[in-house]
């Protein structure tokens, strides 16, 4: 009987010298931290995100490619806002839309201002007549630097991916990553 608990005794010692050596089991998915440390966000699961800057200051996040064969992408921009207000940004930014893409439809516009920091957010299709694309857009200011996140994917995956882009968007968080 005593060789039981000796036996028992030695489990429990060998079971917590192990155990850190599982902790990846229960760990929550590491945010990525903007190497200027200006802000963090929550990759999603198996995507690659990019910080070469191909496509300004921020970083962007590619999905696996979906039924349709294009990969849907998550992109977050910022840039110092200066003197000009969110407002006057956001609407620079709608007007850009409308001239640079071909057959927009905003589906809705929304302004959170019960958000900390407040924001405010787009939803709209584009394209020609081969692909149709949706997207949503948000655009908030912290600390005087103008954050733009876009999240974009062919019009048919769009509702199936909205959850994921929307929880993407909420896991960001602007002011200095430590």
């Amino acid at each position: 009987m005593r060789w039981i608990w000796k036996v028992l005794f030695g489990l429990a010692l060998t079971a917590l010298f192990l155990l850190p050596f599982f902790s990846w089991i229960g760990a929550e998915p590491v945010p990525y931290r903007d190497p200027g440390g200006i802000f963090s966000i929550d990759t999603p699961e198996g995507w690659k995100a990019d910080d070469s800057g191909y496509m300004g200051k921020g970083v962007v996040m590619k999905g696996p490619a979906g039924p349709a064969g294009i990969e849907p992408v998550i992109h977050l921009l910022h840039e110092g806002a200066g003197i000009v207000t969110l407002d006057v940004l956001w609407h620079t930014h709608l007007g850009r839309l409308r001239y640079d893409l071909e057959r927009v439809k905003f589906q809705s516009l929304k302004d959170f201002e019960e958000a900390e920091p407040p924001y405010s957010q787009a939803r709209y299709t584009y394209g020609g007549e081969d692909v149709s694309y949706q997207a949503i857009t948000r655009s908030l200011m912290y600390d005087g630097r103008f954050f733009l996140l876009t999240a974009t994917c062919p019009a048919g995956e769009f509702e199936g991916l909205l959850p994921l882009f929307t929880a993407t968007f909420d896991s960001m968080r602007p002011g200095k990553v430590e």
